[in-house]
């Protein structure tokens, strides 16, 4: 992970579980450059929502490129109208 500050390589001093019923783990990081500490969160994802949200975007993009397919069969309809 990329420091916060200086953008340099960070290492982990320290790693335990998120407490307050939260799952997921807590990481306090150091930047080997300029020395920065800073915590981070990290949360484990279910692979079923992963799922469906790699479905919801294959449908977005499809739908994106007809509606950009129709966009540019109606620009070049009117361009062939106008003559140019």
């Amino acid at each position: 992970m990329d420091c916060v500050k200086c953008g340099g390589e960070t290492c982990v001093t320290d790693s335990r579980p998120r407490g307050g019923g939260k799952n997921g783990i807590r990481r306090r990081r150091r930047c080997r450059d300029c020395g920065e500490r800073f915590t981070t969160s990290e949360y484990h994802e279910d692979d079923l929502p992963a799922l469906a949200r790699a479905v919801d975007m294959e449908d977005a993009l499809t739908r994106l490129a007809a509606m950009s397919k129709s966009q540019a069969f109606i620009l070049k309809t009117l361009k062939d109208a106008i003559g140019k």
